[in-house]
């Protein structure tokens, strides 16, 4: 059955995706803190970037899974 294909890669991609967030974060975290820089920071600063320079504040909110709201808090 082609859906149990598809479930059974998303089970084992979803646990290598966060394996990966993991070691990412540990890589960048000491050197984000060595020049001022929290990991959220980051990751917003990322998203940013990423979205380019037309992006609204809801659109950059949407790619980081956060409301508008919690965009303008961070």
């Amino acid at each position: 059955d082609e859906s149990f294909g598809k479930l059974i890669v998303v089970e084992l991609l979803g646990p290598r995706i966060a394996a990966l967030y993991e070691a990412q974060a540990q890589f960048m975290e000491p050197r984000l803190h060595a020049i001022g820089v929290k990991w959220g920071t980051f990751q917003i600063l990322t998203a940013v970037q990423s979205a380019g320079g037309e992006a609204t504040q809801a659109q950059i909110a949407r790619r980081l899974g956060i409301t508008p709201a919690t965009l303008s808090e961070a």
